[in-house]
Order: C-alpha cells, then sequence, then structure tokens
C-alpha cells in the first residue's frame, strides 16, 4: 500500500470516527458541550505552592465568624465606621510591608484559620490575604465580595456609623 493510500485511509477513519462522536453526543440526554459558554480554567494555581491566600463566600463560614480570626483591610477610616464585629484593622498598603509585631500576632492565631476581607476597588482583602499566605501563615482566606458582601446579606456592623 503507497503511503498516499495510508493517509487517506486515516483521514477516512479520522472522520468517521468524529461523526460517529457526534452523533452520539447529540443523541445523549446532557450531551458534552461543544462549545464552552466561557474559557476553561486550565492552569489553577495551588494555594500551598504559591503561597496564595484561599477565596470564601459568605455561605461557606460560620454564621458570626467567631471561628476565625477576621482582618479588615480598608483604610483605617473606613474600620471607624463600620466593620464586622470583632475584626482587627489592618490596613493593607501596597508600598509598605506589614511589620514585624503584626506578623508575629498573627503567627499565634489558632483555630480554624484567619479571614481578611477589604473593599470591591482594589480587592484589598485579596491582596492583604495573599502577602500573609506569603509570609508563610497558614489557613488564610479572603471574603470574596469584601465588606460589600457581607452588608449585601443583612449582617450587623461595629462602629460609629453605616457605611
Amino acid at each position: 500500500m503507497s503511503v498516499k493510500g495510508v493517509i487517506i485511509r486515516s483521514l477516512v477513519l479520522a472522520v468517521f470516527a468524529g461523526l460517529v462522536g457526534f452523533v452520539f453526543n447529540l443523541a445523549r440526554p446532557q450531551g458534552l458541550e461543544l462549545v464552552a459558554d466561557e474559557p476553561y480554567e486550565i492552569y489553577v494555581p495551588c494555594p500551598i505552592a504559591t503561597k496564595e491566600a484561599v477565596p470564601a463566600r459568605l455561605d461557606e463560614l460560620c454564621e458570626d465568624l467567631s471561628c476565625l480570626f477576621v482582618v479588615d483591610a480598608r483604610p483605617e477610616a473606613e474600620y471607624q465606621k463600620a466593620h464586622i464585629p470583632g475584626a482587627v484593622s489592618i490596613p493593607y498598603d501596597p508600598i509598605r510591608a506589614l511589620d514585624a509585631e503584626q506578623l508575629s500576632r498573627l503567627r499565634q492565631v489558632k483555630g480554624a484559620g484567619i479571614l481578611v476581607y477589604g473593599d470591591r476597588e482594589i480587592d484589598s482583602g485579596k491582596l492583604l490575604a495573599d502577602e500573609l499566605a506569603s509570609a508563610g501563615l497558614r489557613g488564610v482566606r479572603y471574603l470574596q465580595g469584601g465588606f460589600f458582601a457581607w452588608l449585601e446579606a443583612g449582617r450587623g456592623t461595629q462602629g460609629g456609623s453605616k457605611p
């Protein structure tokens, strides 16, 4: 058999196999999507290897967050206006690193870990949480949606006034 004949038979076999697969997919009640609605996440970084904080939704956490050490990454003035009850203010500053005293205090946290929340504009909660995880702290998570998610869920606040 010639090379040309092998190539033609291979192409015919590949087209036939593709058509059979396509027909079976159409026949299935819940066939596989031929085109994804959004891009596939091919690369998902491992939080332990890359030292990134893990996102957390409000509905995944204990109701009053008493099981966590809660950190507010927003500016001090925003914290004074209103914050999640029991939260400690550690404003995120992209220029200055956390001081050794703050890191030492956070390293002593026992329990389920540290939850950081911030604002929506720059996602200061995620940025500070990533910085803490990079510094070697374990169990660091950040609240998706930040303080706004807390307010949107109708949860109570502490502080001078509602934002």
